[in-house]
C-alpha cells in the first residue's frame, strides 16, 4: 500500500529562477547546505533534508512554468518519524511561504 504523500502548491507571478534561488535561498538560512538541483521537462526541481517545525524531514520542491508565472509545488517525501498528517500538511505549508516571502521582499 503506497502511503500519499503530502504536498502544497502556491501559484505565483514570479519567474521560475527567482523561485528557485529562494527555495536556496531558504533552505541556506535552514542550515540544509547539501541538498540537490535538477531540471527536467523544463522544471526545476531542489531535493533536501531540512529541519521544519523542530524536525528534520525530506523535502522536494518542483518549480514550473504556467500561464502567468510559476507554480511552485512543496512535497513532504520522507517525514521525520513520529511527525502526524496534520504536522507533514504545517511543514509543507511553512517552507512554501517561507520561499513566497522571500521573494516578495526582495522584488
Amino acid at each position: 500500500m503506497k502511503v500519499k504523500q503530502t504536498s502544497t502548491s502556491r501559484y505565483t507571478p514570479y519567474a521560475k529562477h527567482m523561485l528557485r534561488i529562494a527555495v536556496c535561498d531558504v533552505l541556506d538560512l535552514a542550515g540544509c547546505h547539501d541538498y540537490c538541483e535538477s531540471r527536467q521537462e523544463g522544471a526545476e526541481m531542489v531535493t533536501a533534508s531540512v529541519e521544519a517545525l523542530d524536525k528534520e524531514s525530506e523535502f522536494f520542491f518542483h518549480i514550473q512554468d504556467c500561464l502567468l508565472g510559476s507554480l511552485l509545488t512543496v512535497t513532504i517525501t520522507r517525514p521525520c518519524s513520529g511527525l502526524s498528517r496534520a504536522g507533514e500538511r504545517r511543514a509543507v505549508d511553512n517552507l512554501a511561504d517561507r520561499v513566497l516571502q522571500l521573494v516578495e521582499d526582495t522584488t
